[in-house]
């Protein structure tokens, strides 16, 4: 069982679009040494150049599983999942579904603690005029807990 928590940029295109700041927290529950479910929460705040459509706040879910190529004391990992994210501007509220791709590298510290790197792509399939191709990079730690 692992909880994560991480801080980085985000970034996405469309009417809406812009970049700005992001923030997750993540769990995920080991099914074998390379296998894991992940879920993880996020929020982005970005700021348009318009300023009728700034900011813009959003809040995501994903869920899925991530491989991990767990030979190092540097671990390489790649995850694929779906997604849910609601955004909020001054002159819209939307939702949409999408598909996510994640990559990241996890260093260990100790057994219990690790520093991790970590980016997600998202294709959304709803309003794709106001934000496509959502795209995150973050950083920030893990806590590991065997169960």
């Amino acid at each position: 069982l692992q909880l994560a928590g991480r801080a980085g940029v985000s970034a996405a295109a469309g009417t809406h679009g812009t970049t700005g700041l992001a923030a997750d927290v993540g769990l995920s529950f080991g099914l074998n040494d390379a296998f894991s479910l992940y879920g993880t929460g996020s929020y982005t705040l970005g700021f348009h150049a318009l300023e009728r459509r700034t900011p813009r706040h959003g809040a995501g879910l994903a869920v899925g599983v991530i491989y991990a190529f767990d030979y190092l004391r540097v671990v390489p990992y790649l995850g694929v999942g779906a997604r849910a994210d609601v955004f909020f501007a001054p002159d819209a509220i939307w939702w949409t579904p999408s598909v996510e791709g994640r990559l990241g590298i996890s260093w260990l510290l100790r057994r219990e603690l690790a520093l991790e790197l970590q980016a997600a792509y998202a294709f959304p399939f709803l309003d794709r005029d106001r934000l496509s191709d959502l795209v995150t990079v973050t950083a920030g730690a893990v806590w590991r807990f065997d169960s």
